[in-house]
């Protein structure tokens, strides 16, 4: 039985590692995406402040994509967040899984 548990929690523990992986790729590239949208919205900003009279125009024309970015950030951050506590959580349930199955192993009875 012991076996048998420690397999699946083995098993278990491998599946949150690799999908902690997957959730860090995903946001590797989603901080990707917003370096990129932050740099066009300061190049928006930087158009508009050469002519004194469309100074104020690149605030107001970036509002928008700038919250986007605001949330696009804190969406990293969260994700950010389960991918650590995924991969902590994998390797924990790996290792007790693998020490449920040793024991198994080493736990016959006698007699």
């Amino acid at each position: 039985m012991k076996r048998v548990l420690g397999s699946i929690i083995l098993a278990v523990g491998v599946l949150a590692y690799l999908f902690g992986m997957y959730i860090s790729q995903e946001v590797g590239a989603g901080k990707k995406k917003l370096a990129h949208a932050e740099r066009s919205v300061s190049k928006g900003k930087e158009l508009t402040d050469i002519i004194p009279y469309t100074e104020g125009l690149g605030d107001l024309a970036t509002a928008g994509a700038e919250k986007k970015i605001d949330e696009g950030k804190k969406d990293v951050e969260t994700y950010t967040k389960v991918a650590e506590i995924l991969h902590m959580g994998g390797v924990i349930l790996f290792i007790g899984g693998a020490l449920l199955v040793v024991m198994s192993f080493t736990n016959k009875k006698k007699g």
